[in-house]
This record gives structure tokens, sequence and C-alpha cells, in this order.
């Protein structure tokens, strides 16, 4: 199944699974939507003015981080997606990641669960 989510980013460290959700992960509402996927691509919106940093921790910064996704260029055009996929044993879940970026910038993601 394929679903995507659009998270409204808060200048704060946050969840990837309760930007999209709304739901903490751990929750009770948590064990039906947290769900292995086989991937997940990650793009900032065109629009977006500053750059998205994507970590495992709440620790993530624009210091420390994985992998940095860049804004969108001056004609709004997205940047390409970032891809994070090949799990046969479904090894990851939206709740993996965390995120920080500028207060209101966009982020749009869309995975294929199992």
């Amino acid at each position: 199944m394929i679903k995507h989510y659009v998270v409204t980013l808060s200048g704060a460290a946050q969840n990837l699974f309760t930007g999209a959700t709304g739901v903490t992960p751990g929750a009770k509402a948590a064990a039906a939507l947290d769900v292995p996927l086989r991937s997940i691509a990650l793009q900032p919106r065109g629009t977006n003015n500053a750059a998205i940093f994507l970590g495992g921790d709440n620790t993530v910064s624009s210091t420390v981080y994985g992998v940095r996704l860049e804004a969108g260029d001056a004609s709004d055009v997205p940047p390409a997606p970032y891809m994070h996929d090949g799990y046969e044993s479904g090894a990851i879940k939206l709740s993996d990641f965390w995120v920080i970026g500028t207060a209101n910038e966009i982020l749009h993601i869309q995975v294929v669960t199992y």
C-alpha cells in the first residue's frame, strides 16, 4: 500500500510519525499506524527557503544529522526526493526518523508499506 503525508515543520526536532499522523509513537493508537515500510521518500516543498535535517533521534540538529534535504530553487521546483528503501524485512518505520527544519516549512512524505 502507498501512503502519503504532509508534515509542517515546527522549528524543533520532531518525530516523522507524530508529524505525519498526530499520534505519539508507543501510544495505543500508534500500533495500527506505525507499520514496517518497504520504502520512504522525503521531499521538501519547492517553496521552502531552508534545508531540512534528517536524523535517527531527537538530538537531530543543523549540525548533528544523517541527511540534509536541500531547499527548493528560485523557481520553486522541489529538489529530488531522498529515497530510503531496500528493506525486505520491513526494518524501518516512520517513527524511526526525526527531522528539524524552519518552522512552517513543509516536508512531503510517501511510504510503501508491506
